[in-house]
């Protein structure tokens, strides 16, 4: 490429950096610039910024108004680019603001490189790499893990893209999924990919697998634990159903579940059957008759003393009975 050329596209893409920055200023400043772009919004804010908008203004002709606009359309449709030489265009400034930190800017450079449609398997996988670098530094780990699943597709030995997506698993405490990632990175030479001994990049791979292993097998004892104590509260929860159940008995009488409750002590007895023909002094007799109950320190509770109410749940209000009244004439009260 002629030093003109490359003069003017440096000189184009100050200009949309300008207007990216003024773009970026005009934002409303609600929260830090990190709680800007999430992993749900940071597309829709991209396609706030002239490289992603649908439609053009009406007069986008004008450069000194729109001059990320002039120089943007330079770019993008310079005949004497192709596709690949866009992409990787667009993947050098992405690399640029990446080292300056600016990694919302460089997801928008890379991204559009991704757009030049390159027909080159490596330059999108690089480009996806860097773009899943850059959200894996905003936080948005989830993209940046589909970012690095789609590289590996385009090249299965990348293993900047296979490191990353241990890196993402273990963000996400997918475990499992690290582990995966790390035993598939440790089939790999590391010697002509990273331009190092194999055993010193071996080394930390091995440490990362061992750690996510570790988190791993912790991670399923967590679950296996919850699995049991979920299963043990759904037994009781069908025991009590089972409990609680009406049902006839041999002479076709109805028997309840009945709960005595005891609101001075917040104490109280279930009662799992009680016939429909048995008395309430029944029951009391059976409860305080021959011995206090424990927690009645001062003995007060006595079959003959004790006042019974049935509590009307729709209005959550109380109505006094006799203790000789049957259960099923208690029952029978309109209320």
């Amino acid at each position: 490429m002629a030093a003109s050329k490359e003069e003017k596209i440096r000189e184009m893409i100050e200009k949309m950096d300008k207007e990216l920055d003024e773009w970026m200023e005009s934002r409303p400043k609600r929260k830090p610039d990190k709680d800007a772009w999430t992993e749900d919004n940071w597309e829709e804010e991209m396609k706030k910024h002239p490289a992603f908008c649908s439609e053009a203004p009406d007069d986008v002709d004008n450069a000194e108004k729109y001059p990320a606009w002039a120089a943007l359309q330079a770019i993008k449709y310079d005949e004497n680019d192709t596709p690949e030489e866009k992409a990787i265009q667009y993947k050098d400034e992405g690399n640029h603001y990446f080292k300056l930190k600016l990694y919302k800017k460089a997801t928008i450079a890379y991204t559009i490189g991704l757009q030049q449609k390159c027909e080159k398997p490596e330059v999108n996988a690089i480009l996806l790499t860097n773009r899943a670098a850059a959200h894996f530094r905003l936080g948005n780990n989830r993209t940046a893990l589909g970012d690095v699943t789609k590289a590996k597709e385009l090249k299965p030995d990348h293993v900047k893209a296979i490191n990353r997506g241990a890196l993402c698993c273990m963000e996400l405490k997918l475990f499992a999924d690290a582990v995966s990632w790390c035993d598939e990175l440790l089939r790999i030479s590391f010697t002509a990919t990273w331009g190092c001994r194999s055993g010193q990049k071996d080394k930390t791979i091995q440490q990362l697998r061992a750690k996510a292993d570790k988190l791993k097998r912790s991670q399923e004892k967590d679950r296996r634990k919850a699995q049991a104590q979920e299963k043990k509260q759904k037994a009781q929860h069908n025991r009590l159903l089972q409990a609680i159940k009406v049902c006839l008995d041999e002479n076709d009488c109805l028997v309840w579940p009945v709960m005595f409750m005891y609101p001075e002590y917040m104490e109280t007895d279930f009662i799992q059957e009680f016939h429909e023909e048995a008395r309430v002094v029944d029951h009391l007799d059976a409860m305080f008759g021959s011995e206090r109950a424990p927690w009645d320190v001062e003995g007060k509770y006595k079959p003959d003393n004790i006042e019974v109410y049935f509590e009307e749940t729709s209005k959550s209000k109380l109505h006094k009975v006799t203790a000789e009244m049957m259960l099923k004439d208690i029952l029978s009260d309109s209320r």
